[in-house]
């Protein structure tokens, strides 16, 4: 009897526990993950949405033509802001804020404003205001600002709202080689529009050969989802070739590889 009443409450919560990247897709056979990193573990070890369906900012569905085969399941807001640099952002910045880095957490408005959220904390509010043909920040103050999830997602609203895939590009992130390639890497390339994708794992074979996964929001504003590859209908991209060609954007060029500073 004891043994049964065990089994009755146990395979619940086994049943309704939500996938991670570890636990929904398997790794083929003879590769492994060469980085153990805490933001590599924390990349997949993401909650993903039980249901897989990917929604707009204002509650649409966004249907899967072979784009996407999982989706995270975090809060994006009603309005169009968590678009594609902002999703790489956020992934960044969440990793950031679980771990108490909060100094950390700073990244740049396309004019090139730097926004930390140490300062929103102490009630820095920042606003743009064009001077002729350049964009300039004026900086208000008001309250300090309780350090909790509601104020870190609403700073991430503010800085999604004048950050982009310019200055994701060429002001918070570095150029790397592609054959240091690892987890939360992304590919830019800096634009109006432009495009952003996170690469949310990395995995190897003992021959060397490389596999990646890749996960993006688009326009507008969407729920983060991880892509299928287009060319093999699974979500492994190879470290292969020139180019890196997902579901719903021109290819990138391995040069568009870059990592947060």
């Amino acid at each position: 009897m004891k043994k049964l009443l065990f089994l009755l409450f146990f395979i619940p919560l086994i049943s309704f526990s939500q996938n991670t990247m570890e636990t929904k897709f398997e790794l083929p056979i003879g590769f492994h993950r060469p980085y153990n990193d805490d933001f590599s573990k924390f990349l997949r070890k993401f909650p993903l949405k039980n249901n897989n369906t990917v929604f707009y900012h204002d509650g649409d569905e966004k249907f899967n033509y072979n784009i996407y085969a999982a989706v995270f399941d975090y809060k994006i807001g009603t309005k169009d802001l968590h678009q594609c640099a902002d999703a790489s952002i956020y992934l960044n910045a969440r990793f950031k804020f679980e771990k108490n880095n909060f100094e950390d957490i700073a990244y740049s408005f396309t004019n090139g404003y730097l926004f930390k959220y140490s300062d929103y904390l102490k009630g820095i509010n920042p606003k743009p205001y064009q001077d002729g043909n350049r964009w300039l920040v004026r900086e208000e103050k008001i309250q300090k600002r309780i350090n909790n999830y509601d104020t870190f997602f609403d700073y991430l609203e503010t800085l999604w709202n004048w950050a982009g895939t310019l200055s994701v590009a060429n002001i918070d992130t570095k150029s790397i080689n592609r054959s240091d390639i690892r987890p939360g890497d992304i590919f830019v390339q800096g634009g109006d529009p432009g495009h952003s994708i996170t690469v949310v794992d990395v995995i190897k074979n003992n021959n060397g050969k490389v596999l990646f996964m890749l996960a993006q929001s688009f326009m507008p504003a969407q729920e983060q989802h991880i892509l299928l590859n287009p060319e093999t209908g699974d979500v492994w991209y190879e470290l292969a070739g020139d180019y890196v060609e997902t579901p719903e954007w021109k290819p990138f060029l391995y040069s568009d590889l870059k990592r947060f500073k």
